[in-house]
């Protein structure tokens, strides 16, 4: 048997030196202090929307530098008399002309499935963590760089305007019911 002794990165920032003086600083949210925030809301989707593939409930905006800790979905009601609903939840630029968004991105998806795909949202569902497909790594990255977009070539700026997260039906209800279908997500900005 081999056993680990490993450090996270804010760990080995800390003990870089000798110095207090000069100990390398940690990152918010990233083995530094932050503000944990959370940003929650609900949408009331209709019975049919659920039976339609090309539905999507936009949910939470955030900006494009917060840090996505974790994402929970929860439903008032079963949305799916049986076992068909599957959802991706993804990531899709704001669609708001006054928020910083570029005009030529508003409403576009960046990535569909970058929290999660195919989550069986049905007759057995009530609440879940739906941050599958995001990686511990990402979780201490600024969602411009999680999501891989890039940094102005001249400034280094990161990119302007807001995130929304996205649940989009991606295997349609076997008979959809109309409820409150609600996002929570955790998150350091």
């Amino acid at each position: 048997m081999a056993a680990d002794t490993l450090a996270s990165q804010s760990i080995i920032n800390l003990d870089a030196t000798t110095s207090p003086f000069l100990v390398a600083a940690n990152t918010t949210g990233v083995g530094a202090p932050g503000a944990v925030r959370e940003s929650s809301d609900y949408v009331s989707n209709t019975a049919l929307g659920l039976q339609d593939t090309t539905s999507k409930y936009k949910m939470v905006r955030l900006p494009l530098y917060a840090k996505v800790k974790s994402i929970e979905l929860s439903a008032d009601a079963r949305p799916d008399t049986g076992t068909a609903l599957t959802v991706n939840v993804g990531a899709y630029w704001s669609d708001s002309a006054f928020d910083g968004t570029p005009a030529n991105l508003q409403g576009t998806a960046i990535c569909t499935t970058a929290f999660a795909s195919a989550v069986a949202f049905n007759a057995s569902f009530r609440k879940v963590d739906v941050s599958t497909a995001w990686s511990v790594a990402n979780q201490n990255l600024p969602l411009w760089q999680a999501l891989g977009l890039s940094a102005n070539a001249i400034t280094g700026a990161p990119p302007a305007g807001f995130i929304d997260i996205v649940l989009a039906v991606q295997a349609a209800a076997t008979t959809g019911v109309a409820t409150k279908i609600g996002a929570r997500v955790i998150h350091v900005a």
